[in-house]
């Protein structure tokens, strides 16, 4: 997918790849056309070099939040070292992020389900907390999730005492 306001010239791009010399003259015209494609094409790539680099710190982030073993974490960067600004590179680290994604969310509502059996939350209260239900992760619902976590942390820190004292006159 091109970034915003590239439109790719195809009827240039099949003259430039058919290698008829003659079908594309050296004339000022067709210099400017190339000269016009080259700025199109740096832009796309320097489009993508961002979003890579982007995806890369994401991905980078979510490795060491979930603990992705380092051989594949060498691995994946290193597979994608032909084709840095290939589609197909940006697609994978697209896939990388949301199954990085998927695998902290699923950490977190472990760690929710916890709490709120430490803390006593009810079924209805628990129903009710969409992002812990949500199939499909965002960078919304893993914050959603934390926000949740750490009120829930708080309230146990609080609890922590007089549950202990509950335990002790049992």
């Amino acid at each position: 997918y091109p970034p915003a306001g590239y439109e790719a010239d195809e009827e240039l791009d099949d003259v430039i790849l058919a290698g008829d010399p003659t079908a594309f003259a050296a004339k000022w015209e067709n210099i400017c056309l190339l000269q016009k494609r080259i700025h199109e094409l740096q832009t796309v790539k320097d489009a993508r070099e961002t979003q890579l680099h982007n995806l890369a710190g994401k991905i980078t982030g979510l490795w060491g939040i979930v603990g992705v073993p380092q051989e594949y974490t060498g691995k994946f960067f290193e597979d994608k070292k032909g084709k840095p600004y290939h589609l197909s590179t940006i697609r994978a680290c697209e896939a990388e992020v949301m199954r990085l994604q998927t695998m902290h969310a699923d950490k977190l509502k472990e760690a929710l389900v916890s709490l709120w059996d430490e803390v006593g939350i009810s079924e209805e209260e628990r129903v009710a907390f969409v992002p812990a239900h949500q199939k499909i992760v965002s960078e919304e619902t893993v914050d959603c999730l934390m926000g949740e976590i750490k009120r829930l942390e708080d309230l146990a820190e609080t609890m922590r005492p007089i549950l202990k004292m509950i335990a002790s006159r049992e």
